[in-house]
């Protein structure tokens, strides 16, 4: 039988597994949508302020998602030996 520990970690897994490639591909739909949002404002400036404000926070929520992953993994990998 597992342990309740052992447990967790499982299910901890599965959502992460789920949730890292999910939050990747919305920012990057979110990327692309600002991007449109920057070609079709002709010119308007308050479309191009919501559009480079959309693609600002989107740049940021991806490179948080992506370092957030690589200092889990170096945290797992160096203090708990996983």
């Amino acid at each position: 039988m597992r342990s309740a520990y052992d447990q967790f970690m499982t299910m901890i897994g599965k959502i992460t597994a789920v949730a890292f490639p999910l939050s990747i591909v919305v920012g990057v739909a979110v990327i692309i949508k600002a991007g449109y949002g920057l070609i079709s404002s002709e010119g308007n400036p308050a479309k191009v302020k919501e559009a480079q404000a959309d693609l600002v926070a989107a740049i940021t929520g991806v490179l948080f998602v992506v370092l957030s992953l690589g200092i889990l993994n170096i945290i797992m990998g160096s203090l708990l030996g996983l």
